[in-house]
């Protein structure tokens, strides 16, 4: 009689698209996590030589409001995305910050994934589809193309825990799940990339609302409890907000902008080929992109994969027909 061959532990199968996402970090981007850095463009331009003259005043006991190299000088705490007050910056204070902050960058593809590993989780999405979901956000071009791009990267990495924490909060109604729900909407406030916090608090925001509206009975209170965490995630990060909301109003862009600047590096919709294929419109490393005038490769970079793609749309489909047969069957 043969002996069955023992089953892996459920936890430990649920996490391998973590353990494989890890892995595909440390063979993609090993020569950053040995020490190399980003130094091209903006990391040498901005990010970099924001942060080391910040790291510097605060070494020497003095705060970080001044930046006198930037133009005829500038606000530099105000400065959003400079990121200062953002948790995961300030090992920088100790480390080489050059080598520190590319680090982060790798650290937050992973932190990215692993959100969207929890969130599916609290769907009830099974293995697979979690693993799917996992690899393709955490690797998918738009972050990576952007990889230095330093505040992108840590603000997008937290899109998936802001709907984890707002799923938590309308599944159980726990006042621990409003703290979550603040804390994570903090960081991704701190993190430095004003658009991509403000898109993810709307999505968070509306999937609450749907999720508010399609399950029943309603659960107002609930929802009510997302909209507060989510202030008090404002709140939280509110020593970066406010010197940043008075250098906007003296900023050029307090009274509006004109449609053509509005518009620059808008997405233009022949760049949807680039969902099914990523150099489709070639690729910087030869030097056959073709783009529009002042566009950027990493602007355009929306390639999720085939598979994830494929596997998205045939579940709209499919919510879509169930949803019309139901609305289809007598009372």
């Amino acid at each position: 009689m043969a002996q069955s061959v023992p089953a892996y532990p459920p936890r430990l199968i649920d996490r391998l698209p973590l353990f494989i996402l890890a892995l595909a970090l440390v063979a993609l981007f090993h020569r950053l996590l040995l020490g190399e850095a980003f130094y091209w463009g903006l990391p040498s331009l901005q990010f970099y030589p924001w942060r080391e003259y910040a790291f510097d005043l605060l070494r020497q006991g003095q705060l970080p409001l001044w930046n006198p190299y930037n133009g005829a000088g500038a606000p530099l705490l105000a400065n959003y995305q400079s990121a200062l007050l953002y948790p995961f910056h300030w090992p920088g204070l100790i480390l080489p910050l050059a080598s520190w902050m590319s680090i982060t960058a790798v650290l937050h593809l992973f932190i990215a994934g692993w959100g969207l590993w929890a969130f599916t989780g609290r769907l009830g999405v099974h293995t697979l589809g979690r693993g799917l979901s996992t690899l393709s956000f955490a690797l998918t071009a738009y972050l990576v193309a952007r990889l230095g791009t330093y505040p992108t990267i840590t603000a997008a990495a937290w899109l998936p825990w802001t709907l984890w924490a707002a799923l938590g909060l309308l599944q159980h109604g726990r006042l621990r799940d409003i703290g979550w729900l603040g804390v994570l909407t903090g960081l991704q406030l701190l993190a430095g990339h004003a658009q991509t916090t403000w898109y993810s608090l709307l999505l968070t925001g509306a999937f609450a609302a749907w999720w508010t509206f399609t399950h029943r009975p309603i659960q107002w209170r609930r929802f009510a409890f997302v909209m507060v965490g989510m202030t008090l995630g404002g709140l939280i990060a509110a020593a970066q907000l406010l010197p940043t909301a008075e250098l906007l109003r003296a900023s050029q862009r307090s009274t509006g902008v004109d449609f053509d600047f509005a518009m620059n590096f808008s997405y233009a919709p022949a760049r949807a080929f680039n969902l099914i294929m990523p150099d489709f419109f070639g690729t910087p490393a030869d030097g056959s992109y073709l783009t529009k005038e002042k566009g950027a490769y990493f602007e355009d970079a929306v390639y999720v994969g085939l598979i994830p793609l494929i596997s998205a749309l045939a579940g709209v489909v499919a919510w879509l027909y169930r949803t019309l047969r139901r609305r289809e069957q007598p009372d």
